[in-house]
């Protein structure tokens, strides 16, 4: 083998050990690493969230974890005479799995699918959810017929014994 062969040999596996520290490794298009991601992602194309859980319901309730994790919309037909109907969240050490790591989160809008008009939805909170509103002065925490109300559920401290969630609120009032 010539000198000038051995010397482009070595300069072209330098070149390659050098980029291999130097430029970021770039994954395949298309590729999904699975469902954890450490880095920001851009969608050009738009988010759908289909995540739906649909159920009816005659009296108050109090909503299971299974009710809402890993849900985006919950579809509630409250049945029977019209009335108010309480939806009371789950206490907060029944779920220390959910939201494992302080300031994790989940948004689920909670949609009141009736068209009887006074037939309402109210929001309790369970053991160790701090419910919150988006306004100054609070709300009533209740949801009218056929509107939306959307909490950001974010876990607040979370040690051995305590697992608090702050669900905060944000109503929607048909206003057409």
């Amino acid at each position: 083998m010539s000198k000038s062969l051995k010397f482009l040999s070595v300069a072209i596996l330098v070149i390659a050990i050098a980029g291999a520290y130097v430029f970021p490794k770039i994954q395949g298009f298309g590729s999904n690493p699975g469902p954890t991601f450490f880095g920001p992602l851009e969608f050009n194309g738009g988010v759908k969230y289909g995540s739906v859980n649909s159920t009816s319901t005659l009296a108050s309730m109090t909503l299971r974890l299974s009710d809402i994790q890993d849900v985006d919309t919950v579809v509630i037909n409250p049945t029977g005479a019209a009335a108010d109907k309480t939806l009371t969240f789950f206490a907060s050490s029944t779920a220390p799995g959910w939201l494992p790591k302080t300031g994790d989160r989940q948004e689920t809008c909670f949609l009141n699918a009736t068209t009887t008009a006074d037939t309402t939805l109210t929001f309790a909170a369970g053991t160790g959810i701090d419910l919150e509103t988006a306004s100054s002065s609070p709300t009533d925490l209740t949801v009218l017929a056929g509107n939306v109300a959307c909490f950001k559920f974010i876990r607040a401290s979370s040690t051995a014994s305590s697992f608090d969630i702050n669900a905060s609120l944000v109503e929607y009032t048909n206003a057409d």
